[in-house]
């Protein structure tokens, strides 16, 4: 049974525990470089927007073992938690006055995103594309989003330009820059896993040369190398040129240019890392950059 056929009988299951008081429906979600998500969509006839639930957590449970009765509980139960969060009233997206202060920028890949491209505005970054969404609610659902689409500057009557100041106005206040280096964020990481209860990881010596560009959520935040005048800021804190390392959606590596470094071997480990550690949807680049920073310019090959 592959992951669209469980949600019909995981949908009959919710039905039955919930006396029928909560209606389901399939969703087959597009998202980040052409990737198809398997999604419910809850209603229980209120006025609010209907919350979309991934189902591949609970078709992995299925498929471990676990009875069918307790992961549509367990489904049930996740829902119930999101009932308590704050969710716009439906319809609202209708209205571009109730949605101007939460649509942001984020970096996506142009080759991979091609046909999205197609129906969305977007604006050009070396061989990336910057694209706008509507954040829902980054505490509860971190990446539940809205994209923007050109159907909805017609229905809202606006133009590109006008979602493109809007967008980056907004990224730009709310969406801050974090540039540190690699082991200081692995160290918040580390403190954070003891504040819950996990054991104290081995001591690990950090590559202090390696910096971390993102925001402050860690959400999307690789749009943050395209933010006015930081690629020259990060030049002049290095005092070098530098490496541009994609990691994924959320995140760039930063790299000086202190030692005999191959730009294709670089673009190698990026590939490697987007196989084997990163979810599909989550790449964002096959290749590294380099930064000249007398030239000011990003580059496929290091430069002469």
């Amino acid at each position: 049974m592959n992951c669209r056929d469980f949600c019909e009988i995981l949908m009959e299951e919710i039905r039955y525990q919930s006396d029928y008081r909560i209606e389901v429906t399939h969703r087959t979600l597009k998202k980040n470089n052409g990737v198809i998500i398997e999604a419910l969509e809850v209603s229980d006839n209120d006025d609010h927007l209907a919350p979309s639930i991934y189902v591949r957590p609970y078709y992995e449970r299925f498929r471990k073992g676990v009875p069918l009765g307790d992961v549509a509980a367990g489904f049930i139960r996740d829902y119930f938690e999101l009932e308590e969060s704050p969710r716009p009233p439906r319809g609202f997206f209708g209205s571009f006055e109730k949605v101007a202060e939460n649509i942001y920028c984020k970096l996506v890949s142009f080759e991979k995103n091609l046909p999205m491209l197609k129906e969305v505005p977007y604006e050009r970054w070396l061989d990336l594309a910057v694209v706008y969404y509507y954040q829902i609610n980054d505490e509860i659902l971190p990446d539940a989003a809205i994209m923007i689409k050109k159907e909805h500057l017609q229905m809202w009557g606006v133009d590109e330009e006008h979602i493109r100041r809007t967008a980056w106005k907004n990224t730009l206040r709310k969406k801050k820059t974090v540039f540190q280096t690699l082991g200081r964020t692995i160290k918040e990481m580390e403190q954070y896993l003891l504040s819950q209860g996990m054991p104290e990881l081995p001591e690990i010596n950090h590559e202090e040369r390696l910096y971390i560009l993102s925001n402050r959520k860690k959400l999307y935040g690789a749009i943050s190398i395209c933010y006015p005048g930081e690629a020259e800021k990060i030049a002049e804190l290095l005092d070098n040129d530098y490496f541009l390392i994609p990691s994924s959606i959320h995140e760039c590596l930063i790299l000086p240019n202190e030692r005999d470094y191959s730009l294709d071997k670089l673009s190698e480990l990026v590939r490697e890392v987007n196989r084997t550690q990163l979810a599909p949807q989550e790449v964002l680049s096959e290749h590294a950059y380099f930064y000249d920073r007398k030239k000011k310019k990003f580059f496929l090959e290091i430069p002469e």
